[in-house]
This record gives C-alpha cells, sequence and structure tokens, in this order.
C-alpha cells in the first residue's frame, strides 16, 4: 500500500515514526527508513524492507550459482583450502589412531636413537 502524505511526514527527521524507529532501532535504521519513504510512490513494504535491510542486511541469494560467483568473487581460496586443510588433517589424524603405525613408529624411534646397540651391550655383559 503506498504510503499517505501524513505518514511520509511522520517518517520525516522530527516526526512521530522517525523518532520511534530512533528509540527503538537507532539512528541508521531510521535514516534509512525515512530515506525510503521519501522516494516517490513508496510502499509500505519499501519501508519495511529498509530497515530489514539496516537492521540485519541486505537478504542473502539461496541460488547455487550465485553463491558460487559470490565465494569467486569475495574469496576463491577459502574453501578449497579449508576442505584440503580438514581432508589433510583428518588423513594425518586417523594414521596415529592405528596401533601398527604407532608401532612402527615406536620401533623407528627406537632404533633411530641407537636402542639396538644398548640392548646388544647389555646383553654382553
Amino acid at each position: 500500500m503506498q504510503l499517505t502524505q501524513a505518514q511520509i511526514d511522520n517518517w520525516k527527521p522530527g516526526g512521530s515514526t522517525y523518532l520511534n524507529a530512533v528509540s527503538r532501532y537507532g539512528q541508521a535504521v531510521a535514516d534509512a527508513a525515512s530515506n525510503a519513504a521519501m522516494q516517490p510512490g513508496a510502499l509500505e513494504s519499501d519501508v519495511s524492507s529498509a530497515i530489514a535491510n539496516a537492521t540485519y542486511g541486505a537478504p542473502l541469494t539461496t541460488s547455487t550459482t550465485g553463491i558460487f560467483l559470490n565465494q569467486l568473487a569475495t574469496d576463491p581460496l577459502a574453501a578449497p583450502l579449508n576442505t584440503v586443510n580438514t581432508a589433510v588433517g583428518n588423513s594425518f589424524m586417523s594414521l596415529f589412531k592405528s596401533p601398527w603405525v604407532l608401532a612402527l613408529i615406536g620401533l623407528s624411534l627406537f632404533f633411530w636413537m641407537g636402542g639396538l646397540k644398548a640392548l646388544q651391550g647389555s646383553l654382553k655383559k
């Protein structure tokens, strides 16, 4: 429904609706709603949309293509790097959950630190 002149006057700075919006939502939201109301042929839904956009931000797209293009435009490497990081992290951590891998690592450290020589030396005595 199109705004009447009385409604438009109330949305002007200092008007009762404007002052109510300032106390309820803040100055920036009230200014956005006031600007929407001042547009020629403004509808009540235009003011509501201005309040919603100023309060919560512009609505996000639900289109898969739109989301993909937004990702490419804003941060093209975030999703692929996050996926690789998760995959490598999961693979690396699952590797150490295997008892055979832990035993192999333990034996490798034993031989690397000279455990066989120490064992042979203690057996000769």
